[in-house]
């Protein structure tokens, strides 16, 4: 159950990452307290995924989905 759970969540994350190129992102470099007044500099930047990361998860979750369940004997 756990294995069919993880390779559904594998196959989502591979075609999300298949989809979007790129994952923005907003990190706070400097940070000044000046008394009354507040500064803070925020500089955007972008986190790639490669298209092999993507194609692999999913090809990854589907192995895990095809894999049979067994029978377990307690």
């Amino acid at each position: 159950m756990l294995l069919k759970f993880l390779g559904i969540l594998l196959i989502a994350a591979g075609t999300t990452g298949l989809v979007m190129d790129d994952i923005p992102f907003t990190k706070t470099t400097h940070e000044a307290d000046l008394g009354v007044i507040e500064l803070q500099i925020d500089e955007k930047d972008n986190f790639h995924i490669p298209d092999w990361l993507g194609a692999s998860s999913i090809g990854l979750g589907t192995l895990l989905l095809l894999i049979p369940a067994g029978n377990r004997r307690r």
